[in-house]
């Protein structure tokens, strides 16, 4: 803003009172000094009335009424005429004392008297004319999320910043969009659903209609694929049989979303797993991983995949005596059973023979946290502490599941070679 030239004594704020005050005492100032001072003009002050009234947020449409009052070099005023303009009448316009809001911009009043002149800033808020939304019309999926970016202009296309939106859908239940223009697809909104996103600039502050933009979102497709839950089975079993596994895949949010799933297994040896998830254990021994794919569901078209994990083991059959390979100093060597496979209420397990001290555990289905020491271990059902190679574990009201039969080298003794195990049920 340009300075004004040689300000008056009091400055600007001058009230409309006191400017009265001075027109009227200025009306005898012509003759010399007239009781005020000399009469030449050395200086223009420009005010509002009232007084402190905005000049720098106007809305096109508004009033000020605008004094310019002439003063000599003693800051007395001096009746004489002021012209008052505008730089740019398309911001405002001047007639007589009163300004008049046009347009968004700036421009400047000038007061002129006596060739001296004073002048200040007059700025005017513009219009929005258009709002534009951004990205133009997307397609999302269920439970997708979308920011929408508003673009205010004026009438001259000049980007306006600063002004309220609000933002609405035809279809809330579907389609939401939040207050700062962030859109939300529901989980169950019906593939095809479309909604009209309107962002609305008022322009009440501008004395002006309504500007509105609006864009249509789509839905077209499920959800993204966050995790795939692979049940059914895990842990510890025996080498022979089937398990039915089940893979569910699920969206950020924890619903299930239909989707086609590829089963895999990391050793073909150990088992095989179908198309619907059937695994068929083959024999081997060893840990097992199968996996099941979502391919392409996730973010960005990511596969996503869940697991399930197997220890397999030697299952023991009814009266058929194992020779279990050999075992070094400390280690261990585990045989499954699973009594509710064959219908056995009750079972025994013997072991003889070989060289060395190999100690029995029995421990229960689904014990994860067992130990087996030379001190002894934990979390075990049956462990019967002989000497040599010849124990028995009698199991009665055997639990459903896959018991895990373990056979530990004992320390002192070294290895436990050629040890024979067999289990027997009714």
């Amino acid at each position: 803003m340009p300075k004004h030239s040689l300000r008056a004594p009091w400055g600007r704020n001058v009230t409309a009172l006191f400017a009265v005050s001075l027109l009227t005492l200025g009306a005898c100032s012509d003759d010399g000094d007239g009781g005020v001072g000399p009469s030449t003009i050395t200086a223009v002050q420009i005010v509002t009335l009232p007084n402190n009234q905005t000049l720098t947020n106007l809305t096109p449409g508004d009033r000020r009424k605008m004094l310019a009052v002439p003063v000599n070099e003693l800051g007395n005023f001096i009746d004489r005429t002021v012209t008052l303009a505008s730089s740019n009448t398309a911001v405002f316009t001047v007639s007589n004392d009163t300004i008049t809001a046009v347009a968004g911009g700036t421009a400047y009043l000038r007061a002129t008297a006596g060739g001296k002149t004073d002048s200040i800033a007059i700025g005017v808020r513009f219009r929005v004319n258009t709002v534009t939304l951004a990205p133009a019309n997307p397609t999302l999926r269920r439970e997708a999320s979308q920011q929408l970016t508003a673009t205010l202009r004026d009438t001259q296309n000049a980007i306006v910043t600063g002004r309220p939106v609000t933002w609405s859908s035809s279809d809330p239940t579907n389609v939401s969009v939040s207050a700062t223009g962030l859109v939300s697809i529901a989980a169950a909104a019906p593939d095809a659903t479309t909604a009209t996103i309107t962002a609305t600039a008022t322009n009440a502050q501008d004395g002006g209609v309504a500007a509105v933009g609006t864009t249509i979102v789509t839905v077209n497709g499920d959800a993204v694929v966050s995790t795939v839950t692979v049940t059914g089975g895990s842990g510890f079993r025996g080498n022979v049989g089937t398990v039915n596994l089940t893979g569910t895949a699920r969206s950020g949010l924890g619903n299930t979303i239909v989707t086609p799933l590829t089963w895999s297994t990391n050793n073909a040896a150990i088992a095989t797993v179908d198309a619907s998830g059937v695994v068929t254990f083959a024999g081997g021994t060893g840990n097992l991983t199968i996996t099941a794919t979502a391919t392409g569901a996730g973010a960005g078209g990511a596969n996503v995949a869940g697991t399930t994990a197997f220890e397999v083991a030697t299952t023991l059959i009814n009266g058929v005596t194992v020779t279990a390979p050999d075992i070094a100093a400390g280690q261990g060597t585990n045989f499954a059973f699973s009594a509710d496979r064959v219908g056995a209420a009750s079972f025994v397990v013997n072991t003889s023979g070989g060289s060395g001290d190999a100690d029995m555990y029995v421990i229960a289905p689904g014990v994860t946290n067992w130990t087996t020491t030379d001190g002894g271990g934990s979390n075990w059902v049956c462990r019967p502490w002989n000497s040599g190679n010849t124990e028995v574990c009698n199991i009665g009201a055997a639990a459903a599941g896959w018991y895990r039969i373990r056979l530990y080298a004992w320390s002192p003794a070294g290895a436990a070679n050629g040890v024979n195990i067999v289990v027997t049920h009714p």
